[in-house]
Formats: structure tokens, sequence, C-alpha cells
């Protein structure tokens, strides 16, 4: 029982982990194409995203 539980701790683990670097990442690709957008002052899907998910 322990180690059924441990193991499935352990996997959960890994999926959040790779979860939150994959979301990081997409982040911060979403941070630099829309700062780049509002950089040349154009007002594409990747600025509104930045601005709406900025937390």
């Amino acid at each position: 029982m322990a180690a059924c539980l441990a193991r499935q701790f352990s996997q959960l683990a890994g999926w959040l982990a790779g979860w939150l670097v994959g979301w990081s990442t997409g982040r911060l690709a979403d941070e630099q194409t829309g700062w780049m957008a509002i950089a040349r002052g154009g007002h594409n899907d990747n600025e509104m995203k930045f601005h709406t998910f900025a937390f």
C-alpha cells in the first residue's frame, strides 16, 4: 500500500515538475513575443495573450 502510494506520488511529482517547466518556458516565450509586439506597436494575439495572462 505504502509503496503504491509512494510510486503514485513520485509520478505525480514528476508530471507536475514537467508541467511547471513547460508552463514557465512557454510563458517566457509568450512574454518575449508580447514585449516585441509592444515594442513594434502592433496589436496581435501574442500581445493580447501577454496582457491577459500576466500574473
